[in-house]
């Protein structure tokens, strides 16, 4: 701060690693002015968004004079609301992410499960002396007969 003000420059940012670094207060106000400088409070990883977001009123600034956000309070309460609520849309998405994740963990156990019930049914169909019938016969399988009496009717024909 000291130095921005002592440079003369109109926009200072606050750089913290994530954000845990950033106090309460600093998440409240992370775009304000103090004595005199506007201060960017954002974490390495909010910082891209939060200059894109910056971006018009940066070139304001630039075009218009540093005076810009203090003659217009009413831009400058819109770029906090803005950054707030982008805060809250990453928190919302963050929430998504992880029920999204759980929901193809879930969906691969059920898929596991139901594939090992449509292994442990074919493998019952398959098992020996489940096709004999009572008279110790192999069945067609069909509802023909036996094998012997299916074949003796394909020779007959």
């Amino acid at each position: 701060m000291r130095d921005a003000k002592q440079r003369n420059i109109a926009v200072a940012l606050l750089i913290t690693r994530d954000e845990s670094q950033l106090r309460h207060a600093d998440r409240q106000r992370r775009w304000a002015q103090e004595d005199g400088v506007w201060v960017l409070r954002s974490t390495r990883a909010w910082l891209p968004r939060d200059l894109e977001v910056l971006r018009p009123v940066f070139e304001r600034m630039r075009t218009e004079g540093p005076d810009f956000l203090h003659k217009n309070a009413a831009l400058a309460d819109e770029v906090r609301r803005t950054l707030t609520d982008i805060d809250e849309i990453e928190g919302q998405l963050k929430k998504a992410e992880a029920a999204i994740g759980k929901a193809q963990a879930l969906t691969a156990k059920y898929r596991t499960r139901l594939a090992s019930l449509c292994e442990s049914a074919v493998s019952a169909e398959e098992m020996p002396g489940k096709t004999e019938r009572k008279t110790g016969r192999a069945s067609a399988g069909n509802g023909n007969g036996t094998l012997e009496h299916q074949q003796t009717n394909q020779q007959e024909e």
